[in-house]
C-alpha cells in the first residue's frame, strides 16, 4: 500500500485512531477570502498537490473547492462538516482506490522490467563481441580508454572520479559534470553499485574505462525513475585520486 501523507491520514482514516467528532468545536474567525494573489498560499498548495501525486492521487480524485475547504477547516480547528459515517466511507473508498492503482503500477513495472531485461541481455551479448571489450566472471564488461600508472583502491578506499552514465539507447542519465559545478564525485568504493565496486578495485589512478554493467550489478528491478527497472548501464569512469 502506498504511504499516505499525515495530513491525508488524519482526515481520511481518523476513525481508526482518532474520532474527529469527539472534540469540542473551536470558535474561530470566519474564513476571509483575499482578493489579491498569495504566493505563500500557492506554494503550500503546490507542495501538498505534489505530495498527493507522489502518493498515488490524481487531479480528478478531488473537487478543488471541497479540498480547499477541508484544508482550511482543519487549519482553523473546525469540526468536519461531513457526517462521521461519510468520512469513514470516504476513507475506505480512497484506500481501495490507491491499493488498486498501486497493484496496477506494480504489474506495469514488472512488464517494463522484463522487456528491459531482455534488451539488456541482448545488448551485452553483442557488446561482448566487440574489439577491446573484456568480460569478467561476474558479467561486468569494460573497455580501457586511457591507461593510468597509479595504484588501485581497496574496498574501503574513498576515491575521486569523473563519470558519465548512459542507458543503452545512449541517453545520459547522470554525470559528475552535472553536480556541484562539475566537480569530481567522491565516495567509498564499497558503497556504490556492485559493478562500480568491482571495476574500481581493478582500476589504477589515471585509468579511464568504459563500463558495461548488467542489471544485476546495477540497480536491478529497483532502478530509479531516470533509469527504470532491469537496465544495463554504460559508464565512462576516470579514476582521479584515492583520497584515503
Amino acid at each position: 500500500m502506498l504511504r499516505l501523507p499525515l495530513f491525508v491520514l488524519a482526515a481520511l482514516l481518523a476513525s481508526a485512531q482518532t474520532n474527529l467528532f469527539s472534540q469540542e468545536p473551536v470558535v474561530t474567525p470566519p474564513l476571509v477570502t483575499q482578493d489579491k494573489p498569495s504566493p505563500e498560499s500557492y506554494l503550500v498548495g503546490f507542495n501538498m498537490g505534489r505530495e498527493l501525486l507522489e502518493n498515488g492521487f490524481i487531479e480528478s480524485d478531488f473537487v478543488g473547492s471541497e479540498l480547499i475547504k477541508g484544508v482550511m477547516d482543519a487549519l482553523a480547528k473546525r469540526k468536519p462538516t461531513m457526517p462521521e459515517a461519510e468520512i469513514k466511507a470516504a476513507g475506505t473508498l480512497i484506500n481501495a482506490k490507491l491499493q488498486a492503482r498501486a497493484a496496477e503500477a506494480t504489474k506495469q513495472l514488472s512488464i517494463v522490467g522484463q522487456t528491459n531485461l531482455e534488451k539488456s541481455k541482448a545488448f551485452l551479448t553483442e557488446n561482448a563481441k566487440k574489439d577491446g571489450v573484456q568480460t569478467l566472471k561476474s558479467g561486468l564488461q569494460y573497455a580501457v580508454i586511457n591507461k593510468g600508472q597509479g595504484k588501485s583502491p581497496s574496498l574501503t578506499s574513498t576515491v575521486k572520479v569523473h563519470y558519465e552514465g548512459k542507458l543503452i539507447n545512449g541517453e545520459v542519465f547522470d554525470a559528475s559534470s552535472l553536480h556541484e559545478g562539475g566537480k569530481p564525485a567522491e565516495f567509498e568504493v564499497g558503497r556504490v553499485i556492485p559493478g562500480w565496486t568491482e571495476a574500481l578495485q581493478r582500476m589504477a589512478i589515471g585509468d579511464k574505462w568504459r563500463l558495461f554493467i548488467p542489471p544485476e550489478l546495477a540497480y536491478g528491478p529497483n532502478g530509479p525513475p531516470s533509469i527504470g527497472p532491469n537496465q544495463a548501464l554504460i559508464f565512462e569512469v576516470e579514476l582521479l585520486e584515492i583520497v584515503k
